[in-house]
């Protein structure tokens, strides 16, 4: 018996709430180098601090806004869906890792199933698309809904697995 391997990697596009975040770290950085200026030009009359402290708000702000740069990767091997999460192309935290047979259905983003779910997951591009699709499943002891992009080669490959759980786009 041959092993099934496929993988796939998906960009999160940015969010209205990231790019607001980012302004809002960007404000709060030069509120707080005009305070440090102002603070040391009056009591220390010293041009250093304020330039070390520029230089830790810069690399500060370079750090935190790697950490939306988002990339999920959907592994699949031998009936197993792994989804990763990776941060700035170099920090990887599994999100999701799951047996396909064990599916309660999956269906594209457009079919409208009545189901009840406790949580909602988003591991795509955050856009909808026609490679959207979601499924259910109970992970970690939670009835979970799981919206990802699968590509042709997945969707493929999850008719052939799951053949009356699977629901396309009509």
């Amino acid at each position: 018996m041959d092993d099934v391997y496929k993988e796939q990697l998906v960009r999160k596009y940015p969010t209205t709430g990231d790019k607001i975040l980012k302004l809002t770290l960007c404000v709060v950085g030069a509120v707080v180098e005009t305070a440090v200026f102002l603070f040391s030009a009056k009591i220390y009359q010293n041009i250093l601090l304020p330039v070390i402290v520029l230089f830790g708000i810069y690399f500060g702000l370079r750090k935190l806004f790697s950490f939306l740069d988002i990339e999920y990767e959907y592994s699949y091997t031998n009936g197993e869906l792994d989804i990763d999460c990776i941060y700035a192309k170099n920090n990887r935290r599994r999100v999701f890792s799951g047996n396909v047979s064990g599916f309660e259905f999956m269906a594209h983003i457009s079919e409208k199933k009545e189901f009840k779910f406790d949580a909602e997951k988003n591991y795509g591009s955050g856009k909808i698309t026609d490679n959207t699709y979601y499924f259910f499943c109970v992970y970690n002891n939670v009835r979970t809904k799981i919206i990802f992009e699968p590509n042709a080669t997945f969707i493929n490959l999850f008719k052939s697995v799951l053949p009356r759980k699977f629901f396309d786009k009509k």
